[in-house]
């Protein structure tokens, strides 16, 4: 029983699209290959990149990007040691808990990210050859794939404030800080609700 058996995806739907993933994957890792060679990244290395450029800063930790790697804590110390040899990142630890290391970009991190910021875009003009009723389509059944991956713990989605059930709009009016995140307790502004958290939850229409 294997989705690479041709007589076992004959028989199951299931199987044939798991396979699909299996060559998209495969196409994306290309893609991403041939922006790493121009950057003199791995892709790993991207990855973490892009992670700090769009976490929100409270969540910029090394355990926070070992979810996002989908690694272990030692794996994505070896990925930031890489990139700190490279000056495109800083480490920092937390005042009041030194076993918490905030990580950030520095400015040759920064222009660096600016640079990938086309990373993608080549897949997006695929997708865009589907119909927008056939992008509806598909966008709703891969966001519960999503979801069920998470529940499973082999994915982190980290997404922006606005449509995450914890999340209230304008609760201090006139603040600087104006909205609130009811799972951390805390108030938040304008920068912070875009940016990404690793502990999003969906808001249940």
């Amino acid at each position: 029983m294997s989705i690479f058996d041709s007589k076992y995806r004959d028989k199951h739907v299931s199987a044939r699209i798991a396979r699909a993933f299996f060559r998209i994957s495969q196409a994306i890792k290309n893609m991403l290959w041939d922006e790493c060679k121009l950057k003199s990244l791995t892709p790993a290395q991207i990855q973490t990149l892009l992670f700090l450029r769009y976490i929100r800063p409270d969540s910029a930790t090394v355990n926070t990007l070992a979810r996002s790697l989908s690694s272990t804590p030692a794996t994505a110390s070896g990925v930031l040691d890489a990139l700190q040899k490279k000056s495109l990142i800083l480490r920092k630890r937390k005042e009041s808990d030194r076993r918490v290391v905030f990580l950030s970009l520095t400015y040759k991190g920064m222009n660096t990210i600016q640079k990938l910021e086309g990373l993608g875009y080549e897949l997006q003009k695929i997708i865009e050859e589907l119909t927008v009723e056939e992008q509806e389509v598909l966008l709703s059944a891969l966001s519960k794939i999503e979801r069920l991956l998470r529940e499973k713990e082999y994915l982190l989605i980290a997404e922006t404030c606005l449509t995450c059930c914890y999340f209230r709009l304008n609760i201090h009016l006139g603040a600087e800080k104006p909205h609130y995140c009811k799972l951390f307790n805390i108030n938040l502004g304008e920068d912070e609700i875009s940016r990404e958290c690793p502990e999003y939850s969906e808001l249940q229409m």
